[in-house]
């Protein structure tokens, strides 16, 4: 072969190698255009997409609403407002080089476009393996549980599946999809409690938000870990207790949105890390403190947002360039705020009205408090003594003002109890135990009186599996407790949970996943021939606990009668035995971890544990219902 002949050669073998480039570019092509059709059939789409010609490259033709990536796939899809409705077509699932899927709504758009209705389990989605946004929101999807072909679409940096009714457990499945950077599922109806543990392990997450789902638990402390968060939305979610230290780790964070929850005690003085924030917004709330002026003077803070809480204390002299250099808008009405109005600068919008400044006339009106200034500094001694907790919460921690809510099941709170504290044992406790026994004398007279059932008696199971806890009713509010669970929750009953020992058994301490902490009353196994009557009684006794409801006796919140064992669990009072509470020397070994009481607050418990008594014994009597004699009889 000549010299010449090889360039010739070497051109054609180009020329060959492009053409068979393109033909297999243009096949791929088509054939995604081919499913976007199919799509089209399925009338998926309401609005009309006329570009979207049958039989044409949609990389050459330029369809509408999508983007090509320059090996001719469709990497980009855009259908928001195109009025889908329904089931998304399988068909959709053979855009496996998908990277962009936008099927959301914009609310604040009036002229977008119809509305986008999509439905169904999302399975069609399962495929685009390769996606790295997807976006629904604002798509009334209205499941019962999260769909789970997004847990396998492992490549997602973006997911928006915001506004979309999903009800059911938290998806905390999400926790895998560890490229997530930013994760909108606000305005759902996600159950609670919140936990952050697996949601900590999003270390990539830039923006998390989690807004209006009914958790009722205490605000996650493990979020601080997501130290890369510039934008946290937590409102309306019936969050309480106090607001974690732990987020002083968020030092870029430059929204964080928390209001219309619960909260109670301070604005942690560790959050003077947060420097970098602009917007922050915790009105409506019960947190009680000072406006700490360190955020005040946040270089970027443009937005606080504090009305309605129990705020107090002075505020600066200005309010002005120089002292609140980045401030644009402070909301701070209906708190408690005293010393002299600031003077506010002529850039700054301040709503500072219906708080306790000096010479002010209207603030004790036009906001839904439950006290007026003057009372607010008589209950709190000026800021030396807590305020009462909100509606259904009781004191968890008298030097931060920290309030817990109550168990759902109770509409009360736990009263003077709770602030006094007992470790289950205390002397209510021993009156109520005493008073058992008494019901259960009079419960054997009346068995007595009565002579012998016709009918097995409502605990009384006859087979094999006569004494299986699964094969009776439990009573409503009560929690049936496996061992596993109160075995994980007091590290196998280690004797650093061991909190005391009674006729009962040993009691213990349990912190459960769902950040409850309760108290275990452990009895020995029950290894006894009578073994069954031993059985029978535990379950009266758990069924009789449970119809006792008072603030001022420590309620039953489960029991465990699994593989022999009887355990009694209650809620767990965390300041102490009442006896030393009242007895203790200050001077003694447990000097300092006692409160002291003063007489008046001495009288207040007695008055409150003869409330307790007087509960038992007039409104707690049995009757012949409290002991259905069938199954079918219960309630």
């Amino acid at each position: 072969m000549g010299g010449s002949e090889r360039p010739t050669l070497l051109v054609s073998v180009l020329l060959v190698a492009m053409f068979t480039s393109l033909c297999s570019r243009g096949a791929a092509t088509i054939e995604e255009g081919n499913a976007l059709q199919e799509v089209l059939d399925t009338k998926w789409i309401t609005r009309s997409m006329p570009s979207w010609v049958i039989g044409t490259d949609p990389c050459v033709a330029v369809w509408m609403r999508l983007d090509c990536d320059t090996t001719g796939h469709v990497v980009t899809l855009n259908l928001t407002h195109v009025g889908l409705s329904g089931e998304i077509p399988m068909a959709l699932g053979k855009l496996t080089s998908l990277k962009v899927l936008d099927m959301g709504n914009d609310k604040n758009c009036e002229k977008c476009g119809p509305w986008n209705r999509v439905k169904g389990d999302l399975a069609a989605l399962s495929t685009l393996v390769n996606l790295q946004t997807l976006i629904l929101t604002s798509n009334e999807l209205s499941l019962d549980i999260f769909p789970s072909s997004i847990f396998k679409l492992t490549k997602l940096v973006n997911l928006r599946v915001d506004n979309t009714l999903i009800r059911g457990k938290f998806p905390y499945q999400l926790s895998t999809l560890t490229n997530l950077q930013i994760l909108y599922l606000g305005n759902n109806s996600f159950t609670g409690p919140l936990d952050g543990g697996p949601l900590s392990k999003l270390v990539n997450l830039h923006e998390l938000t989690i807004w209006n789902s009914p958790f009722y638990s205490v605000c996650p402390p493990e979020l601080g870990k997501l130290v890369n968060l510039t934008y946290l939305n937590l409102n309306k979610c019936g969050l309480y207790g106090g607001l974690p230290p732990e987020y002083s780790k968020l030092t870029k964070l430059e929204k964080l949105i928390l209001f219309k929850n619960n909260f109670t005690g301070p604005i942690p003085d560790s959050w003077r890390s947060m420097v970098n924030l602009k917007d922050f917004e915790i009105n409506n709330n019960y947190l009680y403190g000072p406006l700490p002026t360190w955020l005040l003077q946040f270089p970027k803070l443009a937005i606080i947002r504090g009305t309605n809480n129990n705020l107090y204390g002075p505020l600066p002299p200005g309010l002005n360039e120089t002292y609140t250099p980045g401030l644009r808008n402070i909301s701070m009405e209906c708190n408690y705020l005293n010393g002299n109005r600031p003077s506010v600068s002529q850039n700054i919008t301040a709503s500072l009205q219906y708080n306790c400044f000096v010479g002010d006339t209207n603030s004790d009106s036009a906001c839904i408090r439950p006290q007026n200034c003057l009372n607010f500094q008589l209950a709190t001694g000026n800021g030396t003594r807590c305020p009462a907790c909100p509606p259904d919460q009781h004191p968890v921690n008298l030097t931060t003002c920290i309030c817990f809510k109550d168990e759902v099941k109770s509409s009360k709170k736990f009263g003077i109890g709770a602030i006094i504290g007992v470790t289950v044992g205390g002397a209510v406790l021993m009156i109520f135990l005493m008073t058992l026994a008494y019901f259960f004398l009079f419960k054997r007279k009346s068995k007595a009186r009565e002579g012998p059932k016709s009918r097995p008696d409502f605990f009384s199971i006859v087979g094999s599996m006569r004494y299986s806890s699964a094969l009776w009713e439990v009573p409503n509010g009560v929690q049936r407790f496996t061992l596993e669970e109160l075995t994980k929750a007091t590290d196998g009953f280690d004797k650093a949970h061991e909190i005391g020992e009674g006729g009962f058994g040993k009691v213990f301490v349990g912190h459960f996943p769902d950040g409850r902490t309760l108290a275990l009353k452990r009895a020995a196994p029950v290894f006894s021939p009578n073994s069954g009557a031993g059985h029978q009684q535990f379950r009266n006794e758990v069924l009789l606990l449970s119809r006792l409801h008072h603030k001022n006796l420590v309620r039953l919140e489960g029991f465990c009668d699994e593989e022999d064992y009887q355990i009694l669990v209650y809620e767990f009072m965390k300041l102490g035995n009442l006896h030393s509470l009242l007895h203790e020397d200050h001077r003694g070994k447990n000097a300092g971890k006692y409160i002291m009481l003063d007489w008046y607050k001495r009288l207040e418990i007695a008055l409150h544990i003869a409330q307790g008594l007087d509960y038992l014994h007039s409104f707690a009597v049995l009757r012949s219902s409290v002991l259905p004699s069938s199954p079918t009889n219960y309630s």
